[in-house]
């Protein structure tokens, strides 16, 4: 569970990267 928790949280702040990085 903790691994999946960690997971989405990596792929929320990829996702935020992504949007500063389109601008």
């Amino acid at each position: 569970m903790i691994r999946y928790k960690i997971y989405q949280n990596q792929q929320k702040k990829g996702l935020n990267a992504g949007k500063w990085f389109a601008r």
